[in-house]
């Protein structure tokens, strides 16, 4: 066939095989929750009562798609930006590796919670319940992603001094194509919230009852 001629010039095995790619894939997620909690309540005067409660999570999320030298992207990449030199040698201007996408995501989250409860009863009749409170809120997040050309997943030790500005004549199509550029991106985000609420109710004989909350 055409592909394997192509093959016996030099090039790299230009075939797809669907289940090849599959066993080939190296696709990865990975997610780590740790969440803590305290909650203190007290009594006081009879009536009233305290109680304050904190949260802390620390999340992190890690991605990982590592493609190598044997998938069909790479040696597609690999192909389009290959030139014969006139002695019958290659130039493979796409680096001879894999290609490494990689992201982590952490976020750090504090929640703080403080309120104050009053019940009482008058004759047997009235009923009174309070409840006022606050709660604080901090969402910390910090992510970093990068994308790696002619990476050595043995070594841990990717493809420098390349040339990303020049356009290159891609084969078969004799179109211009560049190499892909690395990436490395950080980004980091911080929400603050605070609330405050308030809830009252009034209860006549175990009958009727009237409440107002903000």
């Amino acid at each position: 066939s055409d592909l394997n001629s192509i093959q016996n010039q030099g090039y790299q095995d230009w075939h797809y095989r669907p289940l090849d790619e599959i066993n080939l894939a190296d696709n990865t997620n990975k997610v780590s929750d740790l969440i803590l909690k305290s909650d203190v309540k007290y009594k006081f005067l009879n009536f009233f009562s305290a109680q304050v409660a904190f949260q802390n999570e620390n999340q992190t999320i890690q991605g990982r798609n590592y493609q190598n030298p044997e998938t069909y992207a790479v040696r597609n990449y690999i192909n389009q930006l290959s030139v014969v030199n006139p002695d019958g040698s290659f130039t493979y201007n796409f680096p001879l590796g894999g290609i490494l996408s990689s992201q982590e995501l952490n976020l750090v989250s504090n929640n703080l919670r403080a309120q104050i409860n009053y019940s009482q009863s008058f004759n047997q009749k009235h009923i009174v319940n309070v409840i006022l409170g606050s709660e604080i809120r901090q969402t910390t997040t910090l992510g970093n992603s990068s994308t790696l050309i002619g990476y050595n997943d043995e070594t841990g030790v990717a493809a420098t001094n390349l040339n990303y500005s020049s356009f290159y004549t891609t084969f078969p199509a004799y179109n211009s194509l560049a190499l892909p550029t690395p990436t490395g991106n950080i980004t980091g985000t911080t929400y603050r919230y605070v609330s405050y609420y308030f809830n009252g109710a009034y209860t006549y004989n175990s009958k009727y009852t009237f409440t107002v909350s903000a």
